[in-house]
């Protein structure tokens, strides 16, 4: 099981271990808005692209075993939420559970103090 120290925001550095990630999730039938088609390089340059994005937190558990991604774009009467977008895991089950725990975290943060995780 993942404990809080081991869930962390990710860097550029995380991208290919976040790519074979997604495409695992894709080769497994995962209904995660990419098509069978989706080759590596293209899933590398979507992670770099996502990490960058100031109003995103990715956030990987353990060595690119799991992923959330949080959207803090919303409504200016909204800074308390974000949406929850990709969630992805391999391996067991705590995985996923440890990467929402963390994503709540993430959010109560930003709704009392601005800025990322």
């Amino acid at each position: 099981m993942y404990g809080a120290r081991m869930i962390r925001p990710a860097t550029a550095a995380d991208a290919e271990g976040l790519a074979e990630l997604l495409l695992d999730a894709v080769a497994g039938g995962a209904s995660v808005s990419f098509m069978a088609d989706f080759t590596p390089p293209q899933a590398i340059a979507y992670w770099r692209t996502i990490i960058q994005d100031p109003l995103r937190v990715v956030l990987v558990a353990g060595k690119c075993d799991g992923t959330a991604t949080l959207i803090l774009e919303t409504p200016p009467n909204q800074p308390h939420r974000a949406d929850l977008a990709k969630m992805l895991c391999i391996g067991e089950p705590e995985t996923a559970a440890s990467a929402a725990r963390s994503s709540r975290l993430c959010v109560t943060k930003r709704g009392s103090a601005a800025g990322r995780c």
